[in-house]
């Protein structure tokens, strides 16, 4: 909960904050590591985060959230990994607040060959973390993006098989991101 800790430390947040604010840019992408939703793990009383992500650092996922809205960056879109998971949420002004308005997609990919967390373990986040909208560890794959000047397109392409170099691909969900929304919506 330290307000001074950073995920990308000061000299790179204020790069990134500079460049986001200069972009003229009608999508913004910002493709990093880690999941960036509020994620309560929980599913309890309490709260409990895996703090190698952006819950780790709830004060520098505020500063760049709070930067997003303020300085009105037009349609940022954050595509994260290293869960293991197809995540599809809405980023909100305020992380725990489920009324808060939604600033930015995430989209997270899940991966084409590692084990991922059980699927129950995503269920019981999914019931208790209102700004999950999409979160499966039963497929390995990778997200396709189609962008256009209107919308963004993300298909989560699961894999038939990661054994076989040759396996064919299937689009398991597709969300749009309407150019101005920020709610990916089913398509």
């Amino acid at each position: 909960q330290d307000s001074s800790r950073t995920k990308l430390g000061a000299a790179q947040e204020e790069w990134l904050f500079a460049a986001l604010g200069s972009s003229r840019a009608r999508w913004n992408l910002l493709a990093q590591g880690t999941v960036m939703a509020h994620i309560d793990e929980d599913p309890g009383p309490g709260h409990t985060y895996w703090t190698d992500g952006w819950n780790g650092y709830p004060a520098a996922r505020d500063r760049l959230v709070n930067f997003l809205a303020e300085s009105r960056v037009r349609n940022p879109v954050v595509l994260s990994g290293d869960i293991h998971a197809f995540i599809v949420s809405g980023l909100r002004r305020q992380a725990t607040n489920p009324d808060s308005p939604v600033v930015a997609p995430e989209l997270v990919t899940t991966s084409i060959t590692s084990d991922a967390l059980p699927q129950e373990r995503l269920d019981e986040w999914s019931a208790i973390n209102p700004n999950l909208q999409f979160a499966s560890s039963e497929h390995r794959g990778y997200l396709r993006l189609d962008v256009t000047p209107t919308q963004l397109r993300a298909d989560l392409i699961a894999m038939e098989s990661v054994k076989t170099a040759q396996s064919a691909a299937r689009a398991v969900r597709s969300f749009v991101i309407e150019d101005g929304r920020p709610l990916p919506v089913p398509a």
